[in-house]
């Protein structure tokens, strides 16, 4: 049986469907005049950047290098310069003195270390810059043969005459100048105890001679 059409009773009611209860029939949605506020979007929280070392610890850092070396004349004067490095360390550049570098007979760039920060602990000193670091030497002198050069130096110094330590020196400085100044702290030491020998001969002063033994017994 056809659902008859329910037609609006005046001209001032409208039109309804008919045929289910009136729960069935549904509210149109209101219009969207642009007032409504859309719901913000949840902000991704950004990891923050590592931090780089203060200018304090950039000081403290240039301390730390300049305390490693030895109190002996080729360090004099020797000036230093810290430098933020990628991963939060400070590396520092050493520079010789006008007359160290001509007594060496080379340019006045004295290597590089690096500092670990905060713990403020220098690792082995490298040749180059900073930003210009020079690889490794492939030879080194091994451990063992750096405590024959040591032991050495040191029977010549308590043994020998001013000649025959000023000799034993320059031939064992000449084997540590090669790599100069990319050396183990080992063989720093020793070689500042060849440089301090050499020095205490030729001008008879005897704290160099005591200085280099002490360098000598670091190593």
């Amino acid at each position: 049986m056809l659902m008859a059409a329910c037609i609006a009773i005046s001209a001032g009611l409208s039109l309804a469907a008919c045929g289910g209860d009136d729960s069935s029939t549904m509210a149109a949605p209101a219009p969207d005049n642009g007032t409504a506020k859309a719901k913000p979007e949840p902000k991704s929280k950004a990891k923050p950047e590592p931090e780089g070392p203060t200018a304090a610890q950039i000081r403290e850092a240039e301390e730390a290098v300049k305390a490693e070396l030895p109190s002996i004349p080729i360090w004099k004067g020797t000036t230093f310069h810290g430098v933020p490095t990628a991963d939060g360390n400070v590396c520092v550049e050493r520079t010789y003195s006008k007359h160290t570098a001509e007594v060496l007979g080379g340019g006045r760039n004295a290597g590089f270390v690096v500092v670990s920060i905060p713990s403020m602990t220098g690792g082995e000193p490298r040749d180059g810059t900073c930003d210009k670091p020079k690889p490794d030497p492939d030879e080194r002198l091994s451990p063992a043969e750096l405590e024959d050069l040591a032991n050495e130096m040191t029977l010549a110094i308590e043994g020998g005459s001013s000649s025959e330590i000023i000799a034993t020196a320059n031939r064992i400085k000449n084997k540590l100048d090669k790599p100069l100044p990319v050396m183990t702290k080992q063989a720093n030491l020793i070689h500042s105890a060849t440089v301090a020998a050499i020095e205490g001969s030729e001008t008879g002063d005897d704290s160099q001679l005591e200085a280099a033994l002490r360098f000598l017994a670091e190593s």
